[in-house]
C-alpha cells in the first residue's frame, strides 16, 4: 500500500515541476507607459511588488515583465513623476499606464528669513535638511547634524573639549580679519553666529535651512553677509498628542596612548645621563638615592631591586591609566506636544551630559523649550516661544607627562609633590 502512495506521490510532483506546468503558473505582460498627454516614457521601472522582478521602459515606452501566478500588482517608478500600482485582472496580458508629474517638491515650502516661499519660486541658493534626514544620525549636538549633508557647509570639529562649538563656513572664508561664522536664526530670532549651536537640542528641531548665497545679506544685512542657519523648532499639531522619551548614549576612546614614558627605571636612566651630558657633576645627578628638599629620590640600583642594602623601588606610576578614561555621554529628552482647533503646545525637556577624554572635563545642558499657540478669536492668535538653556563646564588642562618614579599619595594620603612648588599633580 505504501509503495502505491510513493508512485502516485512521485507522478504528481514530476506533472507539477514539468515546463508546462510553470510555465501555466505565470503570465507575460506586455504594455506601454505614457505621461499625462500620451507621450512615450522611456526609462519608466516596472516592477512586480512583493517580488524580486523588474524591468525597464525602452525608447517607445515600451516594456515586457513576468508576472507569477500568486502576484497581480505592477509598480510603475520614475524620478520626477508619481508612483503608480495597478492590478492586473486575471488572464489580463495587457497593461498601459499612465503617470502624472510630481508636484509635491515644486510645492515644497521653504523657510527664507523674511518668511515662506515654495521651491519652485525660489530664487536663492538655500537647502534644507528635514524629517529622516535630520533623524538619520543619531546626534547630540546641531553641529553634528550638519556635518557632511549640505553641499557647501563646511563644519569642522573644535579642540574636542567637552562643549566646544564646531566651527562653521558657508562656502568658504571670506574673510582675513573679520569674522567667518554664519548668523543663526532660531524660529525667526537672531541668536548670534553658529557657534551657539550647542545650546540647541537637536530633538527640537522640525527643519534647518542654509543661506548660502548674496541673498542672505539682503535679508539680515552685514551679519548674513557669511550665509545663515535658520532653525525651526518643532510645534504642536491639530488632533495629535504625543508624549515621548529618547536616550542617547555614547561611548568614545583613545585610538592610540600618548607616547610617555612607560618604565621609571629607563626614565630615571635617561634624566641621569641627560644631567651628566649637561655638566652636572656625578655627585648631583638626580637619583642617587639621597633626599632633595624633602623628597627622597631612589638610585637607579634601587630601582632595579640591586641594592642589597634597600628594597626594590614600588612605585612605577602610570599616569596615563589615571589622566585619560573612555568618556560615556549621555542625552535624555522628554517632549509633550498636541493640539486642538484653538490651542496647540509643544514642551521639551533635556539633560545632556558629555564626559572628556581627560577626567574631571565635562559639558553638562539642562535645556527646555515650550511652544504654545492660542486662537483668542477667528482674527487674532497669540503665541509665546521660550528656549531656556543653562550649562555648565569644566575644561582644565591636565598633563600626563608626570614622573613615573613617584606615587599618587604619600604615606599621610595626601597628594605626593616632588617639591614644595608642585602644583601640577594632574589627581589634585
Amino acid at each position: 500500500m505504501s509503495r502505491i502512495f510513493y508512485i502516485t506521490f512521485a507522478c504528481i510532483l514530476f506533472v507539477l515541476m514539468s515546463p508546462d506546468t510553470v510555465l501555466a503558473q505565470q503570465r507575460t505582460i506586455k504594455g506601454n507607459v505614457v505621461d499625462e498627454i500620451a507621450k512615450p516614457l522611456p526609462g519608466v521601472i516596472i516592477s512586480v511588488k512583493g517580488e524580486n522582478i523588474q524591468t525597464s521602459s525602452d525608447d517607445n515606452g515600451n516594456y515586457t515583465i513576468t508576472l507569477p501566478a500568486k502576484s497581480n500588482t505592477l509598480i510603475f517608478k520614475m524620478v520626477g513623476m508619481i508612483t503608480k500600482e495597478i492590478a492586473v485582472a486575471s488572464g489580463e496580458t495587457t497593461v498601459r499606464a499612465s503617470l502624472q508629474p510630481d508636484l509635491k517638491n515644486l510645492d515644497e515650502v521653504v523657510v527664507v528669513g523674511y518668511g515662506t516661499v515654495k521651491k519652485s519660486d525660489l530664487t536663492g541658493s538655500v537647502s534644507t535638511l528635514k524629517g529622516s534626514e535630520l533623524n538619520r544620525t543619531p546626534s547630540a549636538s546641531v553641529d553634528q547634524l550638519l556635518q557632511g549633508k549640505i553641499p557647501g557647509v563646511q563644519v569642522i570639529s573644535g579642540s574636542g573639549r567637552p562643549g566646544a562649538g564646531a566651527t562653521i563656513r558657508v562656502r568658504g572664508t571670506s574673510s582675513l580679519n573679520g569674522s567667518n561664522s554664519p548668523l543663526m536664526v532660531v524660529d525667526g530670532f537672531p541668536w548670534g553666529d553658529a557657534g551657539n549651536l550647542k545650546q540647541i537640542n537637536p530633538d527640537d528641531i522640525e527643519s534647518i535651512e542654509v543661506l548660502k548665497d548674496a541673498s542672505s545679506a539682503a535679508i539680515y544685512g552685514s551679519r548674513g553677509a557669511n550665509g545663515v542657519i535658520l532653525i525651526t523648532t518643532k510645534k504642536g499639531k491639530l488632533g495629535q498628542s504625543n508624549i515621548s522619551l529618547s536616550t542617547l548614549n555614547t561611548v568614545s576612546a583613545m585610538s592610540a596612548k600618548p607616547d610617555l614614558w612607560r618604565d621609571a627605571i629607563d626614565e630615571a636612566t635617561f634624566a641621569n645621563e641627560a644631567a651628566l651630558t649637561g655638566g652636572t657633576p656625578a655627585n648631583q645627578l638626580p637619583y642617587l638615592g639621597e633626599i632633595r628638599g624633602g623628597v627622597y629620590f631612589p638610585s637607579i640600583a634601587e630601582l632595579r631591586g640591586l641594592d642589597p642594602s634597600k628594597p626594590k623601588w614600588p612605585h612605577n606610576t602610570d599616569w596615563v591609566d589615571l589622566v585619560y578614561r573612555k568618556p560615556f555621554s549621555q542625552s535624555y529628552t522628554l517632549t509633550a506636544d498636541g493640539g486642538s482647533e484653538k490651542t496647540k503646545y509643544a514642551i521639551s525637556g533635556n539633560y545632556y551630559k558629555e564626559e572628556g577624554l581627560v577626567i574631571k572635563n565635562f559639558y553638562d545642558r539642562f535645556a527646555t523649550r515650550l511652544n504654545l499657540d492660542q486662537k483668542l478669536t477667528d482674527a487674532i492668535n497669540v503665541g509665546t516661544n521660550v528656549i531656556l538653556t543653562y550649562t555648565k563646564n569644566n575644561g582644565v588642562q591636565v598633563n600626563a607627562d608626570r614622573t613615573r618614579v613617584f606615587p599618587v599619595y604619600d604615606d599621610k594620603g595626601n597628594y605626593f609633590r616632588t617639591s614644595p612648588t608642585d602644583f601640577g599633580h594632574p589627581l589634585a
